[in-house]
């Protein structure tokens, strides 16, 4: 499983957070940090786990991630059954930390909604993800094998008047 769930613990050096993850203590170095997020004591956290490798005294060094796009990944695959069970596809994820999040999505099913089964009743699936980032904005587009399509699609909510290819090749 690549994310796991810790509490944050005091270190030393406080450009880098430290994540007990029960049995393993992992790192959240400064560079996969989210800015602006708050990484104070004793808080769980949702972590995207990069790196493992053996440390100085035998043991598992891990380093941990919030700024991954795979953390986006994971977490709608939890919220959303039909993510999980590959009924719909994550095709691609742009992800500026601590801002906003686009992710595109099909469905391998004919009938199957990809993005109704993202946003889910209410919202409360999307709602989910983003309260796990700190109410980072996500939005969700459908993907399209057209490149004018789902260009378009991937401006939204910007109204696009028309789009084209210039030159296919």
């Amino acid at each position: 499983e690549d994310i796991v769930t810790g509490v944050i613990e005091q270190g030393p050096r406080p450009y880098l957070v430290y994540v007990n993850l029960g049995s393993v203590e992992a790192m959240l170095p400064d560079s996969e940090q989210v800015p602006g997020e708050d990484y104070s004591h004793g808080k769980k956290i949702r972590v995207y786990i990069t790196k493992v490798e053996k440390g100085n005294r035998g043991g598992p060094m891990v380093t941990v991630s919030r700024r991954h796009k795979m953390l986006v990944r994971k977490l709608f695959a939890l919220e959303v059954p039909e993510i999980a069970s590959g009924v719909v596809e994550i095709m691609q994820v742009a992800r500026e930390a601590g801002h906003r999040t686009k992710i595109a999505v099909r469905a391998h099913e004919a009938g199957v909604n990809a993005k109704g089964s993202c946003i889910g009743e209410l919202g409360q699936r999307v709602r989910a993800v983003q309260t796990e980032l700190n109410d980072e904005k996500i939005d969700i587009v459908d993907y399209s094998e057209d490149l004018p399509t789902y260009v378009a699609q991937a401006l939204s909510p910007a109204k696009v008047s028309s789009s084209f290819m210039l030159d296919a090749a």
